[in-house]
């Protein structure tokens, strides 16, 4: 776990907002924004600061050790922390949609997508803070043609992304993606857009 979701972790622990942190530690919301959502590390002072201010030691705020093992996600947009074993429990040999007649999906570009007959959502392997970690792909399985394959959405974190699943489950004839994270795709793949 990076020093950007570390950072966020011990702030939702303490129950601190951005702000509340940044009065605290007498440096600009922005700066606690910028370590959090864009990874950049703080100051070797401002990095003192964080450690004396929230009673952490400065290893366990640069380095991996074994008290944060089970956390895996920092869900940024909701404050919340994503457990190994919650996405451990969640079944990716049981992540798709088979539906009996097509449906209609406006995807993350707000792109008319038809005739989907199941919808899956699969787990990246990107390490990256910069990229999605989940995607939502849809398929057309057309008659007597080869099938077509859409990139539907993709999320930061898993609670977004079983949100949508959730939700397209109950869908009848269309639906617009609502909980997927802002990416832009780049010569190195998509990256997430803060």
């Amino acid at each position: 776990m990076g020093l950007s979701n570390k950072l966020i972790e011990y702030r939702i622990k303490y129950q601190l907002t951005q702000i509340e942190l940044a009065e605290k530690l007498g440096v600009s919301k922005d700066k606690i924004n910028d370590w959090e959502i864009n990874g950049n590390l703080p100051e070797s002072k401002d990095l003192i600061n964080i450690s004396k201010s929230l009673d952490i030691p400065i290893d366990d705020l640069m380095f991996d050790n074994n008290s944060n093992k089970d956390i895996v996600e920092v869900d940024k947009k909701n404050n919340e922390i994503i457990k190994k074993e919650e996405i451990e429990e969640y079944d990716f040999n049981d992540n798709f949609i088979k539906f009996e007649e097509n449906i209609i999906v406006i995807d993350h570009n707000n792109k008319k997508v038809k005739a989907l007959d199941e919808i899956f959502l699969i787990k990246l392997s990107s390490r990256s803070i910069k990229k999605p970690k989940y995607k939502l792909e849809g398929h057309n399985h057309r008659k007597y043609l080869n099938e077509l394959v859409y990139d539907l959405a993709y999320y930061d974190n898993l609670l977004d992304a079983k949100k949508e699943l959730d939700e397209l489950k109950i869908a009848k004839d269309n639906y617009k993606i609502k909980y997927n994270s802002k990416v832009k795709l780049t010569s190195f793949g998509v990256k997430i857009v803060k």
